[in-house]
């Protein structure tokens, strides 16, 4: 081997390395939100056996039918077979607030809070409990072109509308002025050049 291809090879292996590190680091905004109700799914089905059969009840709202499939999942996990009924023992999920926000940090940076709160009960089986639980966040800043590309148009709570770039004095007025300015003088220079 030569030492360009070695070395070649090399700048090959450490753009992939580069490239590996900054992937791990990005997470879709529904894989947030997954791993938000799988958590709540593990402390609802915690008193739950292998084997049992109980009733879930999510409250109406946008992504309610992805939220169920979600849980529907995770007590398949544990072997717990999981139904819909109006009445009888179930575990109810009141959603409060199921959302992602984004704030610009700066022109490029936005903030993104993706955010999970719910009140859990256990209606109908002894023990009856209910439970305001604390609301689940993750806060994440990124680039206006990862935000993008990591939210989902799918789901109603794992998209957000991107606040706007930022203005600035050059934006606004210096950048505009500079553009007329040489358009006029392009102007007055190709006229004084064409009458001498």
């Amino acid at each position: 081997m030569t030492m360009t291809t070695l070395f070649s090879v090399l700048i090959v292996v450490l753009g992939c390395c580069v490239c590996r590190g900054q992937v791990g680091n990005e997470y879709a905004t529904t894989d947030v939100m997954r791993a938000f109700v799988e958590s709540i799914a593990q402390r609802s089905f915690a008193l739950a056996q292998s084997g049992d059969s109980i009733a879930i009840d999510v409250d109406d709202f946008a992504d309610k039918d992805w939220f169920v499939s979600i849980l529907v999942d995770a007590g398949r996990k544990r072997g717990i077979m999981l139904y819909q009924v109006e009445q009888g023992p179930r575990i109810r999920l009141g959603i409060v607030e199921s959302s992602t926000r984004y704030t610009a940090i700066d022109k490029d940076s936005v903030e993104r809070r993706v955010l999970l709160h719910v009140i859990e009960s256990a209606e109908g089986r002894s023990p009856t409990w209910t439970q305001i639980s604390t609301p689940r966040e993750r806060i994440d800043v990124l680039s206006r072109e990862q935000a993008l590309r990591l939210q989902s148009t799918n789901h109603a709570s794992t998209q957000g509308a991107l606040p706007p770039e930022p203005s600035s004095w050059w934006d606004d007025i210096l950048e505009p002025v500079v553009f007329v300015g040489a358009t006029v003088v392009t102007a007055v220079l190709l006229f004084t050049v064409r009458s001498q």
